[in-house]
């Protein structure tokens, strides 16, 4: 899904609308997964990083 622009559902903006992230439960490392995305934007240009790899040959 990222591919497509998407990010992760438990970022979105309106995730506490409809759960409850309960964060003793989370790794510290694993705490940036979990940070709500306010004004998150889709992004669907296939030529923006890090995907612009896929459309042009190595040489």
């Amino acid at each position: 899904m990222h591919t497509l622009g998407f990010m992760h559902e438990q970022q979105r903006a309106d995730r506490d609308y409809f759960v409850k992230i309960d964060e003793s439960n989370i790794e510290g490392a694993s705490r940036v997964n979990f940070h709500n995305e306010k004004g998150y934007k889709l992004n669907t240009d296939p030529t923006s990083e890090p995907y612009i790899y896929a459309m042009e040959p190595i040489q």
